[in-house]
């Protein structure tokens, strides 16, 4: 099965963002948008893991989190992956509460790559506090979509 960890928003932060979605889905096409229900902030991808690990992942979570106070998460800016000349993800970036989820994802990393059983690779790239507000179906360059992340910043 295909896996990532997670962290959930509220479903009040999720309207909002739907609003923002709102904002690009008047004036730029070609983006699949993740519907609001989806919308998470990814810690760790995964990918295709045997079912025979889930209980190990687990209990490698809940040790992830032990001594993790609640907090608060604000996003503030909005951008494109992996840049503006060949977009693919269109991003909404943590602000307040960037740091408390780097070290989690760090702890989360740090983990699952000490236990030599699960065999996932490290991450390659630095980790980056974002949810993914819609996907780019081809390569585009609409001055539209850059009108719109300055609305929205």
């Amino acid at each position: 099965m295909r896996l990532f960890i997670a962290v959930n928003i509220r479903a009040e932060t999720k309207d909002k963002i739907a609003g923002i979605q709102s904002v690009f889905k008047k004036n730029c096409d070609g983006i699949k948008w993740t519907s609001p229900e989806n919308l998470h902030l990814t810690l760790k991808f995964l990918g295709e893991v045997d079912d025979n690990k889930k209980d190990l992942i687990s209990e490698k979570l809940r040790q992830a989190v032990i001594g993790i106070k609640k907090f608060e998460i604000d996003f503030e800016k909005i951008g494109v992956f992996p840049d503006e000349t060949s977009p693919r993800v269109l991003w909404l970036g943590a602000g307040t509460g960037k740091t408390e989820l780097e070290n989690l994802a760090q702890k989360v990393e740090s983990l699952l790559m000490s236990t030599a059983e699960l065999d996932f690779e490290k991450e390659k790239r630095p980790f980056s506090a974002h949810l993914t507000l819609g996907r780019f179906k081809s390569l585009t360059r609409s001055p539209r979509i850059y009108s719109g992340v300055s609305e929205a910043n």
